[in-house]
């Protein structure tokens, strides 16, 4: 049987109704590829986790090597690619590889994927908007760039993305972030006075959930490997359970937040809960409860997609999101200019293999030379390429990139090479 692949989706709508995408820009071999809660479903974001790890995109990056850079983004509602360098055909080499997989896919090139990158890192494609914990995870991908450009280009283009949102968001309040969302929901569904709830992982996330019910339920927080601390637990007032007795802590609770980094299924339910409801709240990537649970009687499960559809928190102020676009659009100026640099460093590249590919063919021609000599004919060829080359290109190079003159800037440099 023929499985179609599912079409790929060019610039979209960021989250909000801000705006349109920015256009793509012919002169940055820039492309982000998102598969996210936003555009898919939980099945096909756990789908995308899965499969995108560091075997895939080293395979891919082996077999397209006209590509420069690859980064891969995953947070709790995306999995993303960002590919840098490479022809057209190279890209859409990357499209069909991941439309494989499964989707669909959201495609951004250019300007458009640079100033989706400042967006994702300000928390603005974030269930709770403008959540600081992606600054961490973007950190996380620009550390695990696969690279085989001469110089770094997505690794500060990414830290340059988290500096600005620390730079616009300094401080975020724990009223904005994924915790907060789950929270408030599981208050909202179980609709009872101080309930029991189960918070099962004891990371980041599941502590900032604690911390947040603690005043409203009556928690115990659930661990695979060490326990939280003492002391957390009396600030909170919380008791702590082995993952062992989840079993247990499930069959009197009314609500569960399950948050662990597990990778697999850790909340199974099949036992109908028609005198005592149980909510169950998925907080993980892949999900940490067994889908199945929906349907048992008296359970109530919501999932990250759920919670993304209905979130809504006031949007960022519109200064600060002027300002992150202003910013944005300067990252980018910078990458054309990277990317125009390198292309010229490239042509130098090329005129030097030239000139030593025909001393090759001339040396049987100029008989027996001595040392003196061979340098003297090493040197006149070297200052003629020089001569020819170095004034245009240093003009070039010092021009300002603008989007405007790229037409201008390709017809030039192919004065000198016969490709751009």
């Amino acid at each position: 049987m023929v499985v179609a692949k599912p079409p790929l989706v060019d610039q979209p709508r960021d989250r909000e109704g801000v705006g349109p995408a920015v256009a793509p820009d012919p002169g940055i071999d820039l492309v982000n590829f998102a598969v996210s809660i936003d555009s898919g479903s939980i099945e096909t974001l756990e789908l995308a986790n899965r499969r995108i790890g560091p075997a895939f995109v080293q395979e891919r990056f082996d077999q397209i090597s006209g590509t420069h850079e690859v980064a891969v983004l995953k947070t709790c509602h995306r999995t993303e690619l960002f590919v840098l360098g490479g022809s057209a055909s190279d890209r859409d080499r990357w499209a069909d590889a991941l439309s494989e997989i499964g989707g669909p896919w959201t495609r951004r090139d250019g300007a458009a994927a640079v100033s989706h990158l400042f967006r994702v890192a300000a928390g603005l494609e974030s269930t709770a908007v403008g959540e600081a914990e992606v600054r961490r995870q973007v950190r996380d991908a620009a550390a695990k760039v696969t690279s085989r450009y001469p110089r770094p280009v997505l690794r500060p283009l990414f830290e340059r993305a988290v500096a600005t949102a620390e730079a616009l968001l300094p401080t975020v309040g724990p009223e904005r972030s994924i915790a907060a969302v789950a929270a408030s929901r599981v208050l909202e569904t179980v609709g009872r006075p101080f309930p029991r709830v189960v918070v099962v992982g004891s990371g980041v996330v599941g502590r900032q959930v604690a911390d947040l019910l603690a005043p409203f339920a009556r928690l115990t927080v659930v661990y695979r490997y060490h326990p939280p601390e003492e002391t957390f637990l009396r600030t909170i007032g919380a008791r702590a359970a082995p993952i062992e007795g989840l079993s247990d802590e499930l069959d009197v609770a009314d609500a569960v937040v399950a948050c662990a980094k597990s990778g697999s299924t850790v909340v199974s339910l099949s036992k109908p809960r028609t005198a005592h409801p149980l909510v169950v709240v998925d907080l993980g990537v892949p999900r940490n409860v067994d889908p199945n649970a929906a349907t048992v009687p008296g359970v109530t499960v919501v999932d990250l997609e759920s919670l993304y559809r209905t979130a809504r928190l006031a949007p960022l102020p519109a200064a600060t999101m002027a300002e992150l676009e202003r910013r944005a659009a300067a990252a980018v100026d910078e990458l054309r200019q990277e990317q125009r640099t390198a292309r010229i460093d490239r042509l130098w590249r090329e005129a030097e293999s030239a000139r030593q590919a025909e001393l090759d063919v001339a040396r049987p021609f100029l008989g027996p030379l001595t040392p003196v000599q061979q340098a003297a004919v090493d040197r006149l060829t070297r200052r003629l390429v020089i001569r020819l080359l170095a004034r245009p290109l240093s003009r070039l190079k010092s021009v300002r990139a603008r989007p405007d003159d790229e037409a201008e800037f390709e017809a030039a440099l192919e004065l000198f090479t016969d490709r751009p």
